[in-house]
Protein backbone atom coordinates (compact mmCIF):
# COMPACT_ATOMS: atom_id res chain seq x y z
CA UNK A 1 0.00 0.00 0.00
CA UNK A 2 2.78 2.42 0.85
CA UNK A 3 4.43 1.91 -2.53
CA UNK A 4 1.16 2.37 -4.41
CA UNK A 5 0.21 5.52 -2.51
CA UNK A 6 3.66 7.05 -2.87
CA UNK A 7 3.87 6.31 -6.60
CA UNK A 8 0.36 7.65 -7.16
CA UNK A 9 1.04 10.85 -5.22
CA UNK A 10 4.45 11.47 -6.80
CA UNK A 11 3.47 10.46 -10.33
CA UNK A 12 6.21 7.84 -10.61
CA UNK A 13 6.26 4.13 -11.45
CA UNK A 14 8.88 3.08 -8.91
CA UNK A 15 10.12 4.15 -5.50
CA UNK A 16 13.65 4.14 -6.91
CA UNK A 17 12.79 7.17 -9.04
CA UNK A 18 12.51 9.31 -5.88
CA UNK A 19 14.15 7.42 -3.01
CA UNK A 20 14.78 10.52 -0.86
CA UNK A 21 11.15 11.59 -1.16
CA UNK A 22 10.01 8.06 -0.28
CA UNK A 23 12.07 8.19 2.91
CA UNK A 24 10.54 11.54 3.79
CA UNK A 25 7.08 10.13 3.05
CA UNK A 26 7.68 7.19 5.39
CA UNK A 27 8.86 9.43 8.21
CA UNK A 28 6.16 12.09 7.90
CA UNK A 29 3.17 9.94 6.97
CA UNK A 30 3.85 6.60 8.69
CA UNK A 31 6.47 6.75 11.45
CA UNK A 32 5.71 10.10 13.10
CA UNK A 33 1.92 9.66 13.41
CA UNK A 34 2.02 5.88 14.05
CA UNK A 35 1.32 6.05 17.78
CA UNK A 36 -1.40 8.66 17.47
CA UNK A 37 -4.01 6.64 15.57
CA UNK A 38 -5.52 3.17 15.50
CA UNK A 39 -4.38 1.05 12.55
CA UNK A 40 -7.56 1.63 10.54
CA UNK A 41 -7.38 5.40 11.04
CA UNK A 42 -3.71 5.56 10.13
CA UNK A 43 -4.34 3.43 7.04
CA UNK A 44 -7.11 5.78 5.92
CA UNK A 45 -4.96 8.87 6.55
CA UNK A 46 -2.15 7.44 4.44
CA UNK A 47 -4.14 5.85 1.62
CA UNK A 48 -7.19 8.08 1.50
CA UNK A 49 -9.43 5.01 1.56
CA UNK A 50 -10.69 2.25 3.78
CA UNK A 51 -8.61 -0.85 4.48
CA UNK A 52 -9.27 -3.38 1.74
CA UNK A 53 -7.61 -6.18 -0.18
CA UNK A 54 -7.32 -3.97 -3.28
CA UNK A 55 -4.05 -2.64 -1.86
CA UNK A 56 -2.45 -6.09 -2.06
CA UNK A 57 -3.02 -6.60 -5.77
Amino acid sequence: MLRKVFCRNQGVNSISEKPKEFGEFLISEVINPSGLYKFEELFKRISGGEFSLKWYF
